[in-house]
C-alpha cells in the first residue's frame, strides 16, 4: 500500500503540472432558497480557544484547545447540535457573512451546516453557496444552490478503477466546478452585497480567493477533512513533521522506521507541489476569464492571509501534533443525540430483540450498486447467518441475490438516530470521517471497509484505539467478514474501548458550536485577528525547516575542512620538497 501510494502522489504531480485548463462554463441556473418560515432557537453561547476572563462553562479539559481561567458555573459540556445556554462572552455586532462551498459532497455539507447553523443561531446573517438544498430552513441563513456540483456522481467506480482514478477525477474536475459557480449570475448577485467576514472551503473552492481578496474583509478557511500533511498546514504556517505527523493515507504506525520516514518526507514534498500547482492553475484560469486583475496577488499569496482555519477533526482521533493558535478543531460539530425512529422502522428494530441490529452504509458518495457481485454474495451469505437484523443503506430497492429475512434495504436512513438506538450493535462503514465521528459519539463499534481518500487512515485510528476493525476489499470473504463481525459484537473489550473513547471525546470545556461562535465574534471584533497569523505562512518548505541554513552551514564546514586540507597538503608538499631538495644536495656533495 505504501509504495503504490507514493507512485500515486508522483503521478498526480505529473498530471497536474501538464494538465490543460478546460473550458469553464457557468453552472445551470441555481435555485434560490425560499424565505424561511421558522427560525431555529437562538443561543448566546460564545466560545473560543483562548477565552478571556469572563463567565463561561467549566468542565474537565479535553480535546479542545487551551482555555484560560474563567469564572465558571460547573456544568458538563456535551457535543451536539443543541448548544446549552451559557453566560455569553463579549459579543460582536451581528454581521453579514458569506460562506463559499459550491462544490463538494453531502458529507461536507453536513459539516458545513453544523458550523453555519451555530453562527446563525448567534444572530449573524449567513449567505451560503452550496450544491445542496437545506432540509430545515433558518431565518438567518440564505442558501444559493448550485445543482450538479455534487462530487458523488462524477466519481468513477472506485471498486474497479481504484483510488487513483477517483482522486485524479476530483483534482481534474474540481476547479472547473468552482469557476462555473464563480462566473454564474447567482454568484454575481451575491457578490454585489457587502460582507463582514467570508468562509471559504478549501476542498476545490479556492478559485474564490481572488474575489475575496478584492472584498478587503477577513476570511476563514474551512476544512471538511482532518488536519494532516502540508496541504492544509502550509496555508496557516503550521509546522509539519513527517517523522511523526505523517499523511494518514500512508497507514503507518509510530515510531516510523527510516524507510517509512523517507516515504513520509517524499509524500510531504509531493503534496506541497500539488497544492502549489493547483493554485497556479487557478491563477491562470482566473486571469484568462478576466476574473482577477493584473494587480491581484497569486492564490498562494492570498491564502497565507487567512485569519483562521476550522478543521473537521477531533483532537482525540489525531496523532498528537503542534497547532498554531488560529487553527480550530471542531470535529463532530454535527453530532447530536438520537431522535425517535419512524414508527414502522422502530417496530422492525424492536423485533430484533436483545440480539440487536447492524447498520451497513457506504456513505453518500459511494454507490452500493457498484459493489462487485462476488462481494455482495459474500455479504448476503454472512448477513443471513447472523442472529442480528441488518439494515443496509443501498441505492437500489432490490438485489439480484435473494435477501435473507433478517436483511432489509433502505435508500435513506437517519444515521445518527440509528447509531444512538439502544439496540444498535455494530456499524459497518466505508470509514468516512463523519461516520467514524458519529460512531464514536454514540459509542458503537465499527467494521470499516475503506474505499478511497482518508478512509484508510480513519479506520487505522479506530483499530489502533481498540474499538474498530479495518478490512480491505481485497481481503473481504465470507470467512473474514464473519470473523470480524463476531469479534466486534461478542468481545466485551471492544465495547469498553468505544465507551471510553466516547467519554473522552465528550469531556470538553466547550462544545464545538460554542468555539465556532466565539471565534467568529473574535475575528469580527479584532478585524480578522492579524496578530495570530504565523510568520511561517507562505514560506517554502526549505525555509520553514531551515534546510537552506543547514545547507549553508554544512557547506561552510565542508569549505573550512577543504581549506584546512589544502593548507595541510601545501605544508606537507613544501616540507617534502624541502626534504627532498636537501637530500639531493647532500648526494651531489658526495
Amino acid at each position: 500500500m505504501k509504495l503504490p501510494l507514493l507512485v500515486l502522489l508522483v503521478s498526480l504531480l505529473v498530471h497536474m503540472s501538464t494538465a490543460e485548463v478546460r473550458d469553464n462554463k457557468p453552472t445551470p441556473e441555481a435555485k434560490k432558497a425560499s424565505d424561511p418560515k421558522a427560525a431555529a432557537p437562538s443561543t448566546k453561547a460564545n466560545q473560543g480557544v483562548n477565552v478571556p476572563k469572563a463567565a463561561a462553562t467549566s468542565t474537565k479539559a479535553s480535546q479542545g484547545v487551551n482555555v484560560p481561567k474563567a469564572a465558571a458555573s460547573s456544568t458538563k459540556a456535551s457535543q451536539g447540535t443543541n448548544v446549552p445556554k451559557t453566560a455569553a462572552l463579549k459579543s460582536a455586532k451581528k454581521a453579514k457573512i458569506l460562506f463559499v462551498a459550491p462544490f463538494g459532497s453531502k458529507s461536507h455539507k453536513i459539516f458545513y451546516d453544523g458550523v453555519v447553523e451555530a453562527i446563525a443561531d448567534d444572530g449573524h446573517q449567513v449567505t451560503m453557496l452550496t450544491p445542496f438544498e437545506r432540509k430545515k430552513v433558518h431565518k438567518n441563513i440564505k442558501d444559493v444552490v448550485f445543482e450538479g456540483n455534487d462530487i458523488g456522481p462524477i466519481l468513477p467506480n472506485t471498486f474497479e478503477e481504484g483510488m487513483m482514478s477517483a482522486t485524479m477525477t476530483a483534482i481534474e474536475k474540481g476547479p472547473s466546478f468552482c469557476f462555473g459557480a464563480l462566473t454564474s449570475q447567482e454568484t454575481k448577485s451575491v457578490l454585489l452585497e457587502k460582507y463582514d467576514l467570508v468562509f471559504v472551503s478549501i476542498f476545490f473552492n479556492e478559485c474564490f480567493l481572488g474575489v475575496v481578496h478584492a472584498m478587503k474583509v477577513p476570511f476563514v478557511f474551512i476544512n471538511p477533512a482532518e488536519m494532516f500533511g502540508p496541504f492544509n498546514a502550509r496555508l496557516m504556517g503550521n509546522p509539519t513533521f513527517p517523522s511523526f505527523n505523517y499523511n494518514p493515507m500512508l497507514n503507518f504506525e509510530t515510531p516510523l522506521s527510516l524507510y517509512q520516514r523517507t516515504l513520509s518526507a517524499i509524500s510531504e514534498v509531493v503534496i506541497d507541489w500539488l497544492l502549489r500547482t493547483n493554485f497556479n492553475r487557478i491563477d491562470v484560469t482566473g486571469q484568462s476569464l478576466g476574473l482577477f486583475g493584473v494587480d491581484t496577488p497569486s492564490t498562494a499569496d492570498i491564502s497565507t492571509n487567512a485569519s483562521l482555519m476550522i478543521v473537521n477533526s477531533v483532537r482525540l482521533a489525531e496523532h498528537p501534533r503542534p497547532y498554531m493558535p488560529n487553527i480550530l478543531l471542531t470535529g463532530c460539530i454535527h453530532c447530536r443525540d438520537p431522535q425517535p425512529l419512524p414508527k414502522e422502522l422502530e417496530a422492525w428494530v424492536a423485533s430484533a430483540g436483545e440480539a440487536g441490529i447492524i447498520f451497513f452504509s457506504l456513505g453518500s458518495a459511494i454507490r452500493s450498486s457498484l459493489l462487485p457481485k462476488e462481494k455482495v454474495e459474500a455479504m448476503v451469505s454472512v448477513f443471513g447467518s447472523l442472529p442480528q437484523k441488518v439494515l443496509w443503506k443501498h441505492d437500489l430497492t432490490k438485489l439480484e441475490q435473494t435477501l435473507p429475512s433478517n436483511v432489509r434495504l433502505t435508500k435513506w436512513a437517519s444515521q445518527q438516530d440509528l447509531l444512538g438506538h439502544p439496540r444498535m450493535r455494530l456499524f459497518i462503514t466505508h470509514g468516512g470521517l463523519l461516520s467514524t465521528q458519529e460512531a464514536t459519539y454514540h459509542g458503537v463499534p465499527i467494521l470499516g471497509i475503506p474505499v478511497f481518500g482518508d478512509q484508510e487512515g480513519n479506520m487505522a485510528g479506530a483499530e489502533a484505539q481498540g474499538w474498530g476493525i479495518k478490512l480491505s476489499w481485497d481481503e473481504l470473504t465470507q470467512q473474514s467478514l464473519a470473523a470480524a463481525i463476531e469479534h466486534l459484537i461478542n468481545n466485551p473489550e471492544k465495547q469498553r474501548n468505544v465507551a471510553r473513547i466516547r467519554e473522552l471525546m465528550k469531556d470538553a470545556p466547550l462544545t464545538p458550536q460554542q468555539e465556532v461562535v466565539w471565534w467568529t465574534n473574535y475575528l469580527l471584533r479584532t478585524g480578522g485577528a492579524p496578530h495570530l497569523r504565523s510568520g511561517a505562512a507562505g514560506l517554502p518548505w526549505y525555509q520553514l525547516y531551515n534546510t537552506d541554513v543547514w545547507v549553508l552551514l554544512t557547506s561552510g564546514v565542508l569549505l573550512l575542512l577543504w581549506v584546512q586540507y589544502w593548507i595541510l597538503r601545501t605544508i606537507c608538499r613544501t616540507c617534502y620538497a624541502y626534504t627532498r631538495q636537501k637530500s639531493d644536495d647532500k648526494k651531489k656533495k658526495q
